[in-house]
This record gives C-alpha cells, sequence and structure tokens, in this order.
C-alpha cells in the first residue's frame, strides 16, 4: 500500500508543515457550543415472591418494571426466575452443598449525557461551519460575527436529577 502523494510529488507532511509555515491552512472551522439541560427520571418497581417447594428446594419469580423518560420506550417489564437446591437435605440439617440458577432479563438504562447530546446535536442548537483550503485566515470571522440566522439561538433547559 502507498501512501498518499499529492500532486507535485511533495510528502504529504511536508505539504502540511509549508502550509502551516506559510499561514494558509487546509481547512477552517467555526463551532458554537450551546448550553443545554434536560429533566432525567429514570424509575423501577420490583416485586418478588419465593415459594418453599420442599425443605431443600426453593423457588422465586420475580416482576421488574422500569421507566425512564427521554426515550419513546416506556414498556420495559422484566421477568425474573429463580431456583436453590441443597441436595442430601432432609429435615432440619445444614446444607453444605447449594446448587442455584436463574433466569431474567435485563434492560441496559440509557444514560443521561446521551440525552443531554441529543440536544446538543440536534442540528439547530450547536452547528459547525467548515471551510476547506480557506483564503481569508488571516482575517477569519468569529461564530459571534456569523449572522444570528446561521446559529440560532438554544432555549436553555434546567437539569434536574429526581
Amino acid at each position: 500500500m502507498r501512501a498518499f502523494q499529492p500532486r507535485d510529488s511533495t510528502p504529504v507532511h511536508l505539504l502540511f508543515a509549508r502550509r502551516y509555515a506559510a499561514n494558509t491552512p487546509t481547512e477552517y472551522s467555526v463551532a458554537r457550543q450551546c448550553a443545554a439541560g434536560t429533566n432525567y427520571f429514570d424509575g423501577g418497581l420490583f416485586f418478588q415472591d419465593d415459594y418453599k417447594v420442599r425443605p431443600n428446594f426453593t423457588f422465586s419469580s420475580g416482576l421488574r418494571y422500569e421507566t425512564q423518560n427521554g426515550i419513546g420506550d416506556h414498556n420495559d417489564w422484566a421477568p425474573r426466575l429463580s431456583f436453590a437446591w441443597a441436595p442430601g437435605v432432609h429435615g432440619a440439617s445444614q446444607a453444605k452443598t447449594v446448587i442455584r440458577g436463574g433466569y431474567g432479563w435485563f434492560f441496559d438504562r440509557f444514560a443521561e449525557n446521551y440525552l443531554l447530546q441529543a440536544i446538543r446535536q440536534n442540528g439547530v442548537n450547536q452547528q459547525q461551519y467548515v471551510i476547506q483550503n480557506p483564503s481569508f485566515y488571516q482575517n477569519a470571522p468569529s461564530a459571534a460575527q456569523l449572522p444570528p440566522s446561521a446559529m440560532p439561538r438554544p432555549q436553555p433547559m434546567k437539569l434536574r436529577r429526581i
């Protein structure tokens, strides 16, 4: 595999070094950061019950419901089943070995930073302008000099954890 070479056969690293020394960049970008916030709620309810089938065998079942705002899915029901079996136990004797097993559905939570990132990068609140091979580097406009219609102001929101 050959490295990229421009038409004049100048190695790329030398080309960039020459442009840097001549104060002629290959790219100019302006980005306006925005303040973002969200009201974040994440909650769950859980019900579980144990059934002692025999003195050495216990069966457990449960159901968990989880929800959070900021996403469209609010139907996260998670069933749980498990057992504990102590072989060789009769009556009130202590178990030396217990075999346990279980099954359940588990959901990853959608983190608060992803909600904030979606608000910031929705195409309106935070924008970036990139110009390749700019000819105006010495007199480059700042983000404040760009017209207001090009960079709309975001609506500030409060960040509150419940």
